[in-house]
């Protein structure tokens, strides 16, 4: 345990010395984002030589699903402690069922099924599986274990306060939520749909304010640093994370997508509105290192697309600014 705090501590350390990029990166990446319009904050460092930059990169935004990496790594930290077994089997109910992304959902509309916390974990992390998380959540021990978790980390900016399916009422003004044990995919899908479309967009612009379930660009990179540096899990449990992120099956077109093909990205999305993120690393080819990558977005015109557009023109910004 020592051994690990020291490792850990280590990881901050070497993350708190950041150097800052050259001024022809920042600008570029201010260029990028004003040229998209609405909100936008990135915040970029390569983890071998410490150099950073960012634009807004202190600024809060909600985070939507890229929540689920740090909710992976709390839950991965269980497992390496031993408080939590990756083969077990939990018991995931119909009233554990969600609404919006979850696989788990559609294949198993009546619930009542076993699966283990390690398909849970892929389920959430590959494809974004809202009920994975919130059974994931309820075993570690909720959103405020999660937070504390993060914190001992380092990282004194994200916070995570709710599951999935109290973002879901928020994000969508229900008011009257139902009680649990109803909580039915198709009743959650019901309660969500009867709320008149001006307060929806009283609710949404709400959520976008809201500082829960929020970070800065820079401190989720700082997450990613210093999971990717060794200080947050032990090598199988960063090698099996990071497999999952490589392999997500959502938001194609974002960080991945002005990159040169079979670039290694392991990354987190996350979409909720006209809020549209993604967070990673990029590893650069040969022996240029690694590139962790925090955008998040909120209100770009021309939508989803538009977004995903300019976090494709981030990433590759930063990933060409290293391979000169």
């Amino acid at each position: 345990m020592r051994a690990k705090w020291a490792t850990m501590l280590a990881g901050i350390a070497v993350l708190a010395t950041a150097e800052t990029a050259p001024p022809s990166l920042e600008s570029k990446l201010a260029r990028i984002a004003a040229e998209a319009g609405g909100v936008i904050g990135v915040a970029v460092q390569h983890l071998e030589s410490n150099q950073s930059a960012g634009v807004r990169a202190s600024d809060r935004f909600p985070m939507a699903s890229v929540y689920k990496f740090p909710i992976a790594v709390t839950v991965l930290d269980a497992a390496a402690g031993g408080r939590l077994r990756l083969d077990s089997l939990v018991h995931v109910a119909a009233s554990d069922l969600r609404t919006g992304a979850s696989p788990i959902a559609e294949r198993h509309p009546a619930g009542e099924i076993d699966l283990r916390v390690e398909e849970l974990l892929a389920g959430m992390l590959v494809e974004s599986d809202n009920t994975a998380t919130d059974v994931l959540l309820r075993l570690v021990g909720g959103p405020a274990a999660v937070t504390a978790h993060v914190r001992r980390l380092g990282c004194s900016a994200l916070r995570v306060d709710r599951t999935e399916v109290e973002i879901l009422f928020d994000a969508s003004g229900v008011r009257e939520r139902p009680p649990p044990c109803t909580w039915t995919r198709s009743r959650l899908q019901a309660v969500a749909s009867a709320v008149p479309k001006a307060e929806r967009q009283r609710a949404a612009a709400a959520f976008r304010a809201d500082r829960r379930d929020s970070t800065t660009p820079s401190d989720l990179v700082l997450l990613l640093g210093v999971v990717a540096n060794g200080g947050a899990l032990d090598a199988a449990n960063c090698k099996r994370l990071f497999e999952w992120m490589e392999s997500t099956t959502t938001g194609p077109n974002r960080l991945r997508g002005e990159l040169p093909r079979g670039t290694p990205v392991a990354h987190k999305t996350g979409t909720i509105g006209t809020v549209v993120n993604d967070a990673g690393i990029i590893t650069l080819p040969g022996d240029r290192g690694r590139v962790a990558i925090a955008v998040f977005t909120m209100n770009v015109p021309g939508g989803t697309p538009a977004a995903e557009r300019a976090i494709a023109r981030l990433g590759r910004a930063a990933y060409d600014h290293w391979m000169r």
